[in-house]
C-alpha cells in the first residue's frame, strides 16, 4: 500500500499481516472526533483490523455500507466489494471508533473460467492431458482439472482402485509442487509449465486441484507422516496440526478441527500454515496455472465462523494470490471449493467472497430426477446457485464415483443418463459445469487418461451452448416431458431440450418460448428442425436436442410464413423488419423483396407431420441464385423450386448485414367531401382493420393523420390503409369502391395527399 505523509500511531493489519501504509489526519476543523485516512486496494473477503500503539482497536463498521457493512466473528472488519484506490476512513468519537470505505473503484469482474466447461481429468497425468489437447478442445470444454500435484506416495504401477491409490494424491507430503517424476504420477512443475503454455494456445486454462486442509499421516490423525519432515519441517516439527480430541458432534468446531481420514487436519489458523499455502499458490500462478479447486474447502474456517474458530485464512490466501497474479499482470484466477453443504450453524455465503462452491445438493436432485424420470426434482432450484457466478455443478464427482458403499454411487449409470445431467448442468446461466472424465474401468493405472464418454456429441453439443451463451439470461419450461432451457440475445437465442420422461418413439411437439421463428441445426445429430409460434416437433434420439440458429448469429431471420396450396406466398415481416407481400409469382422472380445484398435465402420442404425432412440446397451458395436486381431477387432452374403444388413449406430470407431501423412519421391529407357526416373513418394495416384504432374523418380537407412507422433505412416500404363509412360503430355500411390503400415508400416521401368523396 502507498505510504501517506504522516504517522499518527494508527496501523493497519489485512488478513492478519501489518501493512506498511500509514494513516493521515482527516479531522473536519472544529469537529469534536478525530478522524484519520488511507487510500488502498481491497478485495472482497479482506479481513481489516487496527491498532494504536500496539493496542488492537475493533470499530463498528459504518458510513459506506456497500463496503463495510458487517464485521467478522472477531469483530473486526470485513469488506464486502473489491474496491480499487479506495479511502478507509478512521473515526474516533470519545472511546467509540468507527471505520467506513468510499471510493470510486471498479467492482472486480468474475474470472472468464466462470460459466466455463470444465473437464475434470481425474488421475491422468500430465503426458495424458498433453496427448488428448486437441480432442478436449473440439469437445467445447474451456478448462482442464488436474489432479493435485503436491508431494505424494507415487503408484503409477498401481490401478486408481488398487488400496485406493486414486486417494494418495489427496494425503500430500508437501505444500509445494512435485519437482521429479518419483514426488508425483502426475507429473512435475517443468511439465506442467510445458502444459499450461500448450492448452493456452488451443484457448484451454488449467485448473489445479490443491490440498490445504490436511498433510498426510502416519496412519493417524494425530501425528505427520515422517516424509513430510523432508518438505514441512516447519509444520512437522511444531505440529501445527489441530488437536483430534474433538467430539465428531457435527459442530462447526469438528468440521474445521477435526480430521476426515487417518491423517493430521492443518492448523489453518497458523500463520506460516497460511504462507505455505499461499507460497504453493504462487508457485502454481508461476507455472501458467489459471484457477484452483480447493479440496475438502468447507473444513477450513472463515472470517465468519465464531470467534474462538475464526481466521482470516481465505482473505490470506485466496486474496493474496490476487493480489500476486495482478502483481505480475494476470487476471484474478478462478476459484472453487468442494463443500457439500456448510455445516451445522454455518453458511455456505461465507465462502462466497472467495470461491464458488460446488453445490452437490442441485447435482443430486438432477441426477436422480434423470434416473427417476422425476421432473419436479429437475425444477427444484437451490439457493447457491441464485448467486450468479458461485457455483459448480458436477454430473457426478470422483468421491461419489469410486465409493460403492454409498447408496449415492454414480459408478452404474449409464452414459446416456449422465450426459442427459451434463447437458441440464451446462443449460443454466452463471454455473460451471464440471465433467468427470471416469476410469476405463478398475483396473485403469494411475495416469492414464479412462475412457472417453466425455468425447460424446451430447458433451459437445451441451459445451458448445454453454460457450455460445456465457453470461446470458435463461428461461427455463417444463412441458411434455421435456425441461427447456433457452438462452441468448433474442436474435441469436438457442434452445437446450432433455427428454426426462416423454417416451415416444415418434416426433413431439415442444414450446421453445423466447426463441425467433426460424430454422435451427440440432447440434447432437446435426439435424435440421423448424421453429414456428413458439413451438418446433422434433425427436430428441440421444435424449438431448441442443438447437442453435442454422446460420451464423450475425445474420437475422426476416421473413418466415408458411404458404400452401396454388401459387401463393405471403412474406411478413418479423421484428420490426418490413418485407413486401409476395402472391402469385414463380420462385424464378420475386419482385420487391426486402433483403439486403449478399444475403442468403434457405428453402424447407415441410411435410404433413410438421417435420422439416428435407433441405434445399441453400440458394446463392450452390446453384440456382442468380442475382439481385434492385429489391427484386432472381433465380434460375426455378422448376427444382416450385413445390407449391404437393406439399407445404416455409421460406427463410436472412440478412447478412442488416440495416439501421428508423422511425418516420408520414403525414396523410385527407380530403372527404361526402355527405356522411361523422360516420366516416380511416383505418390503418398496422393496428389492425379496427375502428377503435382509426380516426375519424371531418369533411372538407386538412384531415391530418400521423403515423409513425419502423422501416430499413434507405429501403422500399408499403403501407397499406383503408377508408370506410360506418352506420354504426359495429357495422361498415359502404367501403371505399378500391378501400386498399397502398403507399409506396422510398425513403424521403413523408406526406401523402389522397381524396375519396
Amino acid at each position: 500500500y502507498q505510504k501517506q505523509s504522516e504517522d499518527l500511531g494508527y496501523s493497519l493489519y489485512v488478513n492478519g499481516i501489518k501493512s506498511d501504509a500509514v494513516f493521515t489526519d482527516a479531522t473536519e476543523p472544529g469537529k469534536d472526533y478525530e478522524q484519520y485516512k488511507i487510500t488502498l486496494d481491497v478485495y472482497a473477503g479482506d479481513v481489516l483490523s487496527f491498532d494504536k500503539n500496539g493496542s488492537e482497536i475493533k470499530p463498528s463498521a459504518s458510513g459506506d455500507g456497500n463496503n463495510a457493512a458487517k464485521t467478522d466473528g472477531r469483530g473486526y472488519l470485513l469488506v464486502n466489494n473489491a474496491k480499487s484506490k479506495a479511502d478507509l476512513y478512521l473515526k474516533k468519537t470519545g472511546n467509540t471508533y468507527d471505520v467506513w470505505l468510499t471510493g470510486n473503484g471498479e467492482n472486480h469482474p468474475l474470472p472468464n473460467l466462470q460459466n466455463a466447461p470444465i473437464l475434470q481429468a481425474w488421475n491422468w497425468s500430465i503426458s495424458s492431458i498433453t496427448s488428448k489437447l486437441d480432442y478436449i478442445k473440439n469437445a467445447g470444454f474451456k478448462a482442464i482439472q488436474v489432479s493435485p500435484m503436491q508431494v505424494h506416495y507415487v503408484s503409477s504401477d498401481d490401478s486408481w482402485s488398487q488400496n485406493h491409490r486414486w486417494s494418495d494424491l489427496y494425503r500430500p507430503w508437501s505444500l509445494s509442487i512435485a519437482t521429479t517424476s518419483n514426488q508425483s504420477v502426475i507429473g512435475t512443475k517443468t511439465q506442467l509449465k510445458e502444459l499450461t503454455a500448450a492448452a493456452k494456445s488451443k484457448g484451454i486454462s488449467i485448473i489445479m486441484d490443491v490440498v490445504l486442509n490436511h498433510l498426510d499421516g502416519n496412519g493417524s490423525a494425530n501425528s505427520f507422516y515422517n516424509d513430510v519432515k523432508n518438505y514441512e519441517s516447519y509444520i512437522y516439527d511444531n505440529g501445527l496440526k489441530h488437536d483430534q480430541n474433538i467430539e465428531d458432534d457435527g459442530s462447526p468446531r469438528a468440521t474445521i478441527m477435526k480430521s476426515l481420514g487417518d491423517y493430521p487436519d492443518l492448523n489453518t489458523h497458523h500463520i506460516k500454515v497460511q504462507e505455505r499455502a499461499l507460497s504453493l499458490m504462487k508457485e502454481y500462478i508461476d507455472c501458467g496455472v489459471e484457477g484452483f479447486r480447493f479440496d475438502a474447502a468447507k473444513h477450513i474456517e472463515t472470517p465468519r465462523d465464531a470467534s474462538d474458530l475464526a481466521s482470516s485464512f481465505w482473505g490470506y490466501v485466496v486474496n493474496g494470490t490476487k493480489r500476486y497474479a495482478n502483481s505480475l499482470g494476470l487476471d484474478a484466477p478462478y476459484f472453487y471449493g468442494e463443500a457439500l453443504g456448510a455445516g451445522k450453524d454455518r453458511d455456505i455465503g461465507w465462502y462466497f467472497p472467495y470461491m464458488s462452491i460446488t453445490d452437490g445438493e442441485q447435482s443430486y436432485d438432477l441426477r436422480t430426477g434423470v434416473n427417476t424420470g422425476n421432473l419436479s426434482l429437475i425444477q427444484k432450484d437451490h439457493r447457491s446457485i441464485e448467486n450468479r457466478g458461485y457455483v459448480v455443478l458436477w454430473n457426478e464427482s470422483h468421491d461419489l464415483y469410486q465409493n460403492t458403499s454409498d447408496e449415492n454411487c454414480t459408478k452404474w449409470m449409464n452414459k446416456e443418463c449422465i450426459n442427459k445431467v451434463y447437458a441440464l448442468q451446462a443449460s443454466r446461466s452463471y454455473a460451471s459445469p464440471l465433467y468427470l472424465a471416469r476410469p476405463a474401468d478398475d483396473s485403469t493405472k494411475m495416469g492414464s487418461a479412462g475412457n472417453l464418454d466425455w468425447m460424446d456429441e451430447v458433451v459437445s453439443a451441451s459445451n458448445a451452448f454453454e460457450n455460445r451463451y456465457k453470461w446470458t439470461e435463461e428461461d427455463r419450461s417444463y412441458n411434455n416431458g421435456c425441461v427447456v432451457t433457452a438462452r441468448g440475445d433474442r436474435e441469436d437465442a438457442g434452445a437446450m431440450i432433455v427428454n426426462i420422461n416423454n417416451s415416444s418413439s415418434s416426433p413431439f411437439e415442444v414450446d421453445v418460448p423466447k426463441v425467433y421463428n426460424g430454422t435451427y441445426i440440432d447440434l447432437v445429430t446435426g439435424k435440421d428442425y423448424n421453429v414456428h409460434d413458439g413451438k418446433v416437433t422434433i425427436l430428441p434420439t440421444r435424449g438431448v436436442s441442443v438447437l442453435v440458429p442454422a446460420v451464423s448469429h450475425s445474420y437475422y431471420v426476416v421473413g418466415n410464413e408458411i404458404f400452401t396450396g396454388n401459387p401463393a406466398a405471403t412474406w411478413t415481416a418479423e421484428s420490426g423488419r418490413q418485407m413486401t407481400k409476395v402472391t402469385g409469382q414463380n420462385l424464378a422472380e420475386l419482385t420487391n423483396v426486402e433483403i439486403a445484398e449478399g444475403a442468403a435465402v434457405r428453402i424447407i420442404k415441410k411435410y404433413d407431420n410438421d417435420t422439416p425432412t428435407e433441405w434445399f440446397q441453400t440458394l446463392g451458395e450452390n446453384y440456382s441464385y442468380v442475382s439481385k436486381v434492385g429489391n427484386n431477387l432472381v433465380f434460375s432452374r426455378t422448376s427444382t423450386y416450385s413445390f407449391y403444388l404437393n406439399n407445404a413449406g416455409n421460406i427463410y430470407i436472412v440478412d447478412k448485414n442488416p440495416e439501421v431501423h428508423e422511425q418516420v412519421t408520414i403525414t396523410f391529407n385527407i380530403n372527404y367531401g361526402t355527405n356522411y357526416g361523422d360516420a366516416v373513418y380511416i383505418l390503418n394495416s398496422v393496428d389492425g382493420w379496427d375502428i377503435s384504432k382509426g380516426i375519424r374523418l371531418n369533411p372538407g380537407s386538412n384531415n391530418n393523420w400521423s403515423v409513425p412507422i419502423t422501416k430499413d433505412k434507405d429501403t422500399y416500404m408499403e403501407y397499406k390503409f383503408v377508408i370506410a363509412a360506418y352506420d354504426n360503430p359495429t357495422e361498415i355500411s359502404r367501403w371505399e369502391s378500391n378501400p386498399n390503400r397502398t403507399i409506396a415508400f422510398d425513403g424521403n416521401t413523408t406526406t401523402v395527399n389522397a381524396s375519396w368523396r
